[in-house]
């Protein structure tokens, strides 16, 4: 959870806790993977939350970074014990290196866990509706060294390089809450589906639990898209080709779940996730705006266009209005638009016509 300190609303996305009694109820949502349910990781979290100026400081340090785009916080603990690794000079002690934090308090005697993959498995006899076969025929990773940010799932690599030890650790109960049906057979009814190879590793997949794939640009000659997004590609390519404008780079993404709007982070069949475009263009004169297309798959769903003459955080924008979207179960966000436009920010819905994508560069590219 940690790791996902600067997300907005990230407490709400992945649980709900309530503090009673001396008892810590921890109710995770899907989003929370079960693979992080580890003893460990849950005392770590029963310690942020059952000691207030921990929750504080992490609390404070998204919201500086949103805010002023600074990583500064105050140091609120009045109480914490660490064996570090350090250099003395005069009287001067740098930490170099935190190796444990000793003697951490959680303010809680139980700890009740609940997650939507604790159930009770029970076996069952009926057909399968469905099957997902990878197309993934090896079973090694190739790491891809020329490649830009990371995946999205990276292999799960302990991030406690820090040992933490408690004066006392609490009792965990993990609760069942369900049962879970596995059904044994196939027939001609079962529906299969196959995932993309998952194969891909770049030098950026090291040091976190499934870190969120990072907005970064690339240029077009290197994007390989099929269907609605590759009509989007070649209108920015028609764009590029424009005296007035300087360059054209392109992020190619896929949506992350949220708690509203789980569903529209995936396509009709459930399992393939939904993909989204952004096209960045700067003019010769400086100045940059910015087209957002997402897979519709029929829907109603207009593509935006943004300018400013101003300098624009761009990632923060993109990731307010993709969440919102999400959020939104497919639909832009209205309050989400309105707060960006008070920044100054224009923002424009570009209906999709059936039209050439002559002429629907033609209509983008008087409205920059």
């Amino acid at each position: 959870m940690l790791n996902r300190l600067l997300e907005m609303d990230t407490f709400e996305n992945y649980f709900t806790y309530e503090i009673k009694a001396r008892k810590l109820d921890l109710n995770f949502t899907s989003e929370y993977e079960s693979k992080l349910l580890k003893n460990e990781k849950v005392n770590h979290l029963a310690w942020v939350l059952t000691n207030t100026s921990v929750l504080r400081i992490f609390n404070s340090v998204g919201q500086v970074i949103w805010k002023k785009e600074e990583l500064k916080y105050e140091f609120l603990l009045d109480r914490f014990n660490i064996r570090a690794r350090v250099e003395r000079k005069g009287y001067i002690v740098k930490i170099l290196e935190i190796i444990s934090l000793n003697k951490k308090r959680i303010n809680a005697e139980e700890i009740n866990v609940y997650h939507p993959s604790l159930e009770e498995s029970v076996s069952s006899n009926d057909t399968k509706k469905r099957k997902i076969v990878s197309n993934n025929a090896k079973g090694y990773r190739e790491l891809e060294s020329n490649a830009d940010g990371s995946t999205k799932e990276s292999d799960e690599i302990s991030t406690f390089m820090i040992n933490h030890e408690y004066e006392r650790v609490p009792k965990l109960n993990k609760k069942k809450s369900g049962r879970k049906i596995i059904r044994n057979n196939e027939d001609k009814n079962t529906k299969t589906y196959i995932l993309e190879s998952n194969n891909l590793r770049t030098t950026a997949d090291t040091g976190g639990e499934n870190i969120i794939k990072g907005l970064e640009f690339i240029s077009l000659e290197n994007v390989e898209v099929h269907g609605q997004l590759e009509e989007f590609v070649e209108i920015l390519m028609l764009l590029r080709k424009r005296y007035y404008i300087k360059s054209v780079d392109i992020i190619i993404g896929e949506l992350q779940e949220s708690r509203n709007g789980k569903r529209f982070s995936r396509l009709s069949d459930g399992i393939s996730k939904r993909k989204y475009a952004i096209g960045k263009i700067t003019m010769i004169d400086g100045r940059e705006c910015s087209l957002i297309e997402v897979e519709r798959e029929g829907r109603a769903l207009s593509m935006l266009l943004i300018k400013s003459n101003d300098f624009v955080h761009w990632k923060k924008i993109y990731s307010i209005l993709l969440l919102g979207l999400v959020n939104e179960s497919g639909k832009w966000s209205n309050g989400e638009i309105d707060k960006i436009e008070k920044q100054g920010i224009l923002v424009f819905r570009k209906k999709h016509i059936s039209k050439s994508i002559f002429v629907r560069e033609g209509k983008i590219y008087y409205n920059l």
